[in-house]
């Protein structure tokens, strides 16, 4: 929701006058004139204010004060990509694995992991090359499954501990 420009002035800016003596209905009258409660917004008012909501939500990287380009965030990822945003936030090249998890009678979740295991030790089980021809496959899967914007802005965020799991994989 954003405030009317002063170049057009048919654009509304929508409140929700129920939220007490701090809200925007207590200012100045010329205001007042271009506010409007939920209650009184037409239907396209609130969807295409509630839709440019949604844009700024999915295009965040994390940080709700950034946005970045949704043409960017919408190009496919490749293996080299994803291998480059992993040494970038988590200082090694982690493998991924999709796993499937379903829940009786609601719903099939398909989580993509990143796990322990990485290329820089010795004990690793795949060469430079199988790693990067799996990491192209999870680029592909992401893809397909329309979710490399989320892939994207999850790997460019910063590493932090989030819905308790650690800031980084762990054995």
């Amino acid at each position: 929701l954003e405030p009317p420009s002063s170049s057009n002035s048919s654009s509304s800016y929508i409140t929700n006058s129920d939220a007490g003596p701090s809200s925007s209905s207590s200012s100045s009258s010329s205001h007042d004139e271009a506010v409007k409660s939920f209650s009184d917004a037409d239907d396209d008012e609130l969807s295409a204010a509630l839709g440019q909501r949604i844009k700024q939500i999915a295009t965040a990287t994390g940080d709700w004060g950034s946005n970045v380009d949704e043409a960017e965030m919408r190009q496919p990822l490749t293996g080299e990509e994803i291998r480059q945003l992993l040494l970038t936030k988590y200082g090694k090249s982690y493998d991924m694995s999709f796993v499937r998890r379903d829940v009786p009678g609601m719903k099939t979740f398909i989580c993509l992991n990143i796990m322990w295991l990485h290329l820089e030790q010795q004990s690793f089980k795949m060469t430079y090359d199988q790693y990067m021809e799996k990491l192209g496959g999870v680029a592909a899967l992401v893809a397909v499954l329309g979710q490399t914007d989320k892939v994207r802005a999850f790997l460019k965020a910063p590493a932090r501990s989030q819905k308790g799991l650690p800031r980084r994989p762990v054995v």
